[in-house]
C-alpha cells in the first residue's frame, strides 16, 4: 500500500508542466541550422540588457515592452556590434530582424531574431563570437550558444545541449555544426553520467543511504545481520541495479522522440525521499523492499537531473547511443558509491554497535546532510 502511494506522489510531480528553464545571469543564442543558411535568435532577460542600455524610463524596477521599443534600434545596434561569426573565409556579421517578448513581467525576454547574410552554405565548423555585456558591465554574465535545430544533425527543438558557452577571455568559441562520429557521443556521455550521479552532493547521500541495510534482513519489522557476506553484496547489487534501471527509464522516451522536458518540482521530491529512506533505514516497512526505493529514487533523479536535458534535441539514433553511454557511466558511478559504503557495513555488520552507530545514527547523519544540501546547493538544479 505504502509503495502504492510513493509512486502515485511521483509520479504527480514527475510528469507537471514545468516552468522556463531560463536563470538569471545567462543569455542565449540558438542557431538554426540547415543546408542552405544559418539562422537563430538571441534570447536576453531585460534586467540584463538594461545593464548596457538603460531601459527602466520611469525607474519602477520593471521593465516594460515599451521602455524596450522606445530604445530597439539602440539595443539592436548594441547587439549587432557584439556577435559574429567566423570562417575560413573571414569575419560575417549578423542582421537583426523582428522581435517578440515572452516570460513573466518580472522576468521578462525578449526575442531577436538575426541571419547571417554574407554566410551562405553552413560550414561544418564556425567560430562564434558573443561579448555581451563584457566590456566592463557584467564579467560574471554567461551566454550560451545552442542549435536549437540541425539538419545535420537531427537536432530538433533543443533546448538543452549547448554548442559552447563564453566567458571573460573566452569570447570567441568554436562551434561543430556537423556530428560527432558515434564513439564520441558513447565515450561523452559515459563521463557525462559519471558526472551527472556524483555531482549532485544530495543524491550521494540519499543513494549511499540506501546501501547502508545491505548487510542486514528484515526480521519482525527490524534490521538484523545476514550471516553471509556474499549476501549482502548481492543485495547491494540488486539495489544499485534498481537504481540504474529507474534513472534510465526516465531517459527511455528520448528513443520515442519525447521532446518536452520532464517537469520538476526537486526540493519536493527529494525531500519525500531522504524522509522515506532515513524512515525506512530506522525500522523497516513491511511492505516496502530496498529495490522499491532505489527503483524509485532512480526514477525521479532520471526525471530531475539535467541528464535528462542534455539529452533532448538528439534525434532517434544519437539518442540510443547516448542513452547506452550514458547507463555505463551512471552504473560505474553507482558502483564507485556502493564500493565506498558497503565494505564497512560487511565487516561490522555483527557487532551489536553497528546498528545504533553506524546504521542508525549514519542514516541520521546522511539525511541531516542531505537536507543541508538540498538547502544550501543547487545540487539537483
Amino acid at each position: 500500500m505504502f509503495f502504492r502511494y510513493l509512486l502515485a506522489t511521483l509520479a504527480v510531480v514527475l510528469w507537471a508542466s514545468a516552468a522556463d528553464a531560463h536563470r538569471p545571469g545567462e543569455s542565449y543564442v540558438y542557431l538554426d541550422v540547415s543546408e542552405s543558411e544559418v539562422t537563430g535568435k538571441l534570447h536576453i532577460r531585460l534586467s540584463d540588457l538594461t545593464k548596457a542600455i538603460p531601459l527602466d524610463q520611469n525607474d519602477d524596477g520593471l521593465i516594460e515592452e515599451g521602455e524596450f521599443e522606445a530604445k530597439v534600434e539602440e539595443v539592436k545596434d548594441y547587439l549587432t556590434s557584439r556577435l559574429t561569426f567566423h570562417d575560413v573565409d573571414g569575419i560575417h556579421g549578423v542582421r537583426l530582424s523582428g522581435h517578440r517578448f515572452f516570460g513573466p513581467e518580472d522576468a521578462r525576454q525578449v526575442e531577436i531574431d538575426f541571419e547571417i547574410p554574407t554566410l551562405g552554405p553552413p560550414p561544418d565548423n564556425i567560430d562564434v563570437e558573443y561579448r555581451f555585456l563584457y566590456d566592463g558591465i557584467d564579467p560574471a554574465h554567461r551566454p550560451m550558444v545552442l542549435q536549437s535545430s540541425n539538419t545535420r544533425m537531427g537536432l530538433v527543438e533543443n533546448e538543452a545541449v549547448a554548442s559552447a558557452i563564453f566567458g571573460v577571455g573566452s569570447e570567441r568559441q568554436p562551434v561543430s555544426l556537423v556530428p560527432p562520429p558515434p564513439g564520441q557521443i558513447f565515450q561523452d556521455f559515459v563521463f557525462h553520467g559519471i558526472f551527472q550521479a556524483l555531482s549532485a552532493p544530495l543524491g550521494v547521500l540519499l543513494l549511499a543511504a540506501l546501501f547502508l541495510p545491505s548487510v542486514m534482513r528484515r526480521v519482525g519489522g527490524r534490521w538484523t545481520p545476514l550471516d553471509r557476506a556474499p549476501q549482502a553484496l548481492a543485495a547491494a547489487g540488486g539495489v544499485a541495479a534498481a537504481f540504474v534501471a529507474g534513472y534510465m527509464a526516465a531517459l527511455v522516451p528520448i528513443t520515442q522522440g519525447w521532446t518536452a522536458p520532464l517537469a520538476v518540482l526537486p526540493s519536493v521530491v527529494l525531500a519525500l525521499s531522504a524522509l522515506v529512506i532515513a524512515a525506512d533505514n530506522f525500522r523497516p516497512f513491511a511492505y516496502l523492499r530496498r529495490w522499491h526505493l532505489a527503483l524509485a529514487l532512480g526514477l525521479a533523479q532520471g526525471a530531475l537531473e539535467n541528464g535528462f536535458m542534455h539529452l533532448l534535441g538528439l534525434n532517434q539514433g544519437f539518442a540510443e547511443i547516448a542513452l547506452a553511454g550514458f547507463a555505463v557511466g551512471l552504473g560505474i558511478a553507482v558502483t564507485l558509491v556502493a564500493a565506498a559504503v558497503v565494505p564497512v557495513p560487511i565487516v561490522l555488520r555483527s557487532l551489536p554497535v553497528y546498528r545504533r552507530v553506524a546504521h542508525d545514527y549514519a542514516s541520521l547523519a546522511l539525511v541531516v546532510l542531505g537536507a543541508a544540501a538540498l538547502l544550501t546547493s543547487t545540487a539537483f538544479s
